[in-house]
């Protein structure tokens, strides 16, 4: 595994603030504006970890090779949403959709139970989902199924409502960090690296220059690691 140094790091475009009015007016929290190479390098990171990491991050869910379904959220300028929504994550654009009950704002009460809901995403493609919220607030994704035709009815078709990708960002730069987090941490207790070196490599040159908290993950489970190898 290289170093995190050892990359140009593509996070690192100039980066505008929301316009004060649009965040006053759709109460929303300040958030950086990225550039286009930003959210794609953010992106691959993302979809990296979540690949490697498919039962550390179980709320993050493949819909298919590039499309993700967010169902729930720990950055505190989304954790509102949770219970409510579920997030659509694709290369070139972020979908969110309420539940039955949700309102807008992050109000509303959606209750527990199994919902059999089917979402539009981006060029047509419908994606028919049973989503269970449990008795403790959890969302989670049951299942994607195919739907019979004599089943249609019981699928309820959600309105899509954009999301612009750059307010999303640092819940994708969250669960990033989420599962760097647990790599350091099989690292600090001697656990067998799980990866290869190719996708350590991986790993690195997507993540690196993520976020300084990323960088010192990255730097302490090469170190670690390395450590071991020299000194089993």
């Amino acid at each position: 595994m290289t170093g995190p140094e050892a990359h140009a790091s593509p996070f690192a475009s100039e980066r505008r603030r929301r316009p004060l009015l649009r965040r006053l007016f759709y109460r929303e929290d300040a958030f950086d504006v990225l550039g286009p190479a930003e959210l794609t390098a953010l992106f691959e990171a993302f979809a990296c970890v979540v690949r490697l990491h498919p039962v550390i991050l179980y709320w993050v869910h493949r819909l298919g090779a590039r499309e993700y379904l967010v169902s729930s959220f720990r950055h505190r300028s989304m954790v509102k949403y949770s219970e409510l929504e579920v997030v659509h994550v694709t290369p070139d654009e972020i979908g969110y959709y309420r539940l039955p009950g949700a309102r807008i704002g992050g109000g509303g009460r959606v209750e527990p139970g199994l919902y059999s809901l089917a979402i539009q995403a981006p060029g047509g493609r419908r994606h028919d989902l049973r989503i269970r919220k449990c008795d403790h607030g959890q969302l989670h994704l049951d299942e994607v199924c195919e739907r019979p035709e004599r089943d249609a009815a019981s699928f309820q078709s959600l309105p899509r409502h954009t999301l612009d990708r750059s307010k999303f960002a640092a819940e994708m730069a969250t669960i990033v960090e989420r599962a760097l987090e647990w790599d350091y941490q099989r690292a600090l207790l001697g656990e067998p690296d799980p990866f290869t070196e190719a996708e350590w490599g991986e790993v690195t040159r997507k993540c690196a220059g993520l976020s300084p908290r990323a960088d010192a993950f990255l730097a302490e489970i090469r170190r670690r690691d390395r450590s071991r190898r020299v000194h089993p």
